[in-house]
């Protein structure tokens, strides 16, 4: 049985939307079972064809030239085209904003994720923070981020690109993926961890 933690929120038609591609690939209900779903067989070759063409140098279009694209409009700023070979999912990340605290850096990026199981797409801040004297690194997924107006000309211009590439992908507030999943493991957890619940992020665009 798939169960949803909802809280207090409703669940609409976009929400049932995003579920019915998780079951499709991953055997709900019998978590410890992916390897012998069909639809998981599918995504495990979802990402081995994504692997082989990032190794081969072909690259994924259009999502290549979105990037080409915001690197020609934000030429004082990195867009960073990352393959991300375990995810189900196409990325991007920008660096926007950085500070450093005696040991500690911390950089805000803009991020942007296309998944490869459904046709709904995500962009929001992330946090890295580094220490710096052994480069150790930890991301954190802001929720509710105050942007500022830059940002927030930059993520329109991101999602506008994605609409003119991907016109039947929908956007996803990343706010609206933080609903835990129970019943199902997603692809790249490890399921020793005994963990029962997942968000539906973890599901569609990146591994945990």
């Amino acid at each position: 049985m798939l169960e949803i933690i909802v809280g207090s929120n409703p669940l609409d038609s976009e929400y049932w939307d995003m579920l019915k591609v998780i079951q499709n690939y991953y055997p709900v209900g019998l978590p410890y079972t992916n390897k012998d779903y069909p639809g998981f067989a599918e995504l495990e070759q979802l990402l081995e064809d994504k692997a082989n063409r990032l190794i081969s140098g072909q690259g994924p279009e259009p999502w290549n030239t979105i990037c080409r694209y915001l690197q020609e409009r934000y030429p004082d700023d990195h867009v960073y085209n990352h393959p991300g070979m375990g995810d189900p999912s196409y990325k991007l990340m920008v660096p926007v904003r950085e500070t450093v605290d005696t040991f500690i850096k911390r950089r805000i990026s803009i991020s942007a994720c296309l998944s490869l199981l459904g046709p709904c797409y995500t962009v929001f801040l992330r946090e890295e923070l580094i220490y710096e004297p052994n480069a150790a690194k930890m991301f954190v997924n802001l929720v509710r981020p105050d942007f500022t107006p830059g940002e927030i000309e930059m993520i329109d211009t991101i999602k506008a690109q994605i609409s003119l590439h991907y016109p039947a992908y929908k956007f996803f507030d990343h706010q609206r993926l933080q609903l835990n999943v129970k019943g199902a493991i997603p692809i790249g957890a490890d399921p020793q961890t005994l963990i029962t619940e997942y968000l539906i992020y973890s599901f569609l665009f990146e591994a945990p």
